[in-house]
């Protein structure tokens, strides 16, 4: 199996159990590495595991929504169009190689406090919105964001399903949400990845940004 494969494919089975261990896992193994050698699969990894993540945040909204808005698959759209073609142009420029599986020990814990967080988020935000209105609402999903998406998916479903808010708030909380965590992997890799991941991460972070935005933009539209 090629490197370049290798690194999707840990790229994206790893984000399906939690994105944030898995860019953590690339940044520590970048940091062990010479200065001097590339980063693209490691890069090819962290964009694989941004859309795991997406995919993920489509089925949550498929299965735990009592009632899902097509539109709403709008905002998750643009994000993983164009990781899916960065990783499709950084591929072409890697060489078929041997590749060496590596053992990365990928952080369980919070998919373990998943409850815990739908659970407090759907109780904080209820008691938020009923003090402040909506703007407390969008500043508690997206710092709950930075730590956990997909328990900031779910609780923006549930908000819609019992109609806290509407369609189009819950879809801007669900984009507000998926930038959280944009910020919350760069700044991991900024933590403790080296220079050449840093670089190549504010990059392709401001290309998803860009998407995402164009995705939000539209939805907002048609909703």
């Amino acid at each position: 199996m090629g490197a370049r494969v290798g690194a999707v494919h840990t790229g994206f089975f790893g984000g399906i159990i939690s994105s944030t261990a898995t860019t953590a896992a690339l940044a520590k193994r970048s940091h062990r590495a010479a200065a001097s050698q590339d980063v693209t699969r490691e890069a090819l990894t962290f964009l694989a595991a941004t859309i795991a993540m997406h995919i993920a945040g489509i089925a949550i909204l498929l299965f735990v929504a009592d009632d899902v808005q097509p539109q709403l698959l709008i905002v998750f759209i643009g994000p993983i169009l164009v990781a899916g073609l960065i990783i499709l142009l950084n591929s072409k420029k890697q060489t078929q190689a041997k590749h060496e599986l590596e053992s990365n020990r990928f952080d369980l814990l919070p998919i373990a406090r998943l409850s815990a967080f739908i659970i407090a988020i759907l109780v904080v935000s209820k008691l938020l919105q009923n003090i402040f209105g909506h703007s407390r609402l969008i500043v508690l999903t997206f710092l709950v964001s930075l730590f956990e998406v997909r328990g900031s998916f779910i609780a923006a479903i549930q908000l819609q399903d019992v109609g806290t808010i509407d369609v189009r708030m819950q879809g801007s909380l669900i984009a507000l949400s998926i930038t959280a965590s944009y910020f919350s992997k760069l700044f991991l890799i900024h933590s403790i990845g080296n220079a050449k991941l840093k670089t190549q991460a504010r990059k392709y972070t401001l290309y998803l940004s860009l998407s995402l935005l164009c995705s939000w933009f539209t939805f907002w539209s048609v909703g």
